[in-house]
């Protein structure tokens, strides 16, 4: 449960920008989404650097929490980055199956589509494992 609370944020934005790949206005709501999760991680590291060099924060070995958790975040931006930009041009694959609904459902795109939000909500997870696990090591 930890875990799963630790990647509940994580998990919004995926299934935000899932949901904004269905719309029509999917460039605004991904691009909003990768502006938002980067001001969210830079704001977080110079919270946790500031907070560690005041001392406000006590951790056996601050640097190495601060580099894994720069790691870990970066990693969870890359991939918001990457399924940004597969929801935008999966956007455009979708308005073209307009039409028949049959059609719709039995589109490969579309599963290809919720795969690979799947895989990147177990790589989400996974990477907030090993962090979680990480930092309960130092």
């Amino acid at each position: 449960t930890v875990i799963i609370t630790s990647s509940s944020a994580d998990l919004r934005y995926l299934l935000l920008i899932l949901t904004s790949g269905f719309t029509f206005f999917c460039k605004y709501a991904t691009g909003a989404m990768v502006a938002f999760k980067a001001f969210a991680m830079g704001f977080s590291s110079e919270f946790l650097f500031l907070s560690l060099k005041k001392g406000l924060i006590s951790l056996t070995h601050p640097a190495l929490s601060f580099v894994l958790f720069s790691a870990a975040e970066l990693l969870i931006v890359c991939v918001v980055v990457y399924l940004s930009v597969k929801a935008t041009l999966f956007s455009y694959d979708f308005r073209r199956l307009r039409g028949c609904k049959k059609l719709i459902l039995r589109s490969p795109i579309i599963y290809r589509y919720i795969f690979l939000f799947l895989t990147a909500i177990g790589f989400v997870i996974a990477v907030n494992a090993a962090y979680c696990g990480l930092s309960a090591l130092i």
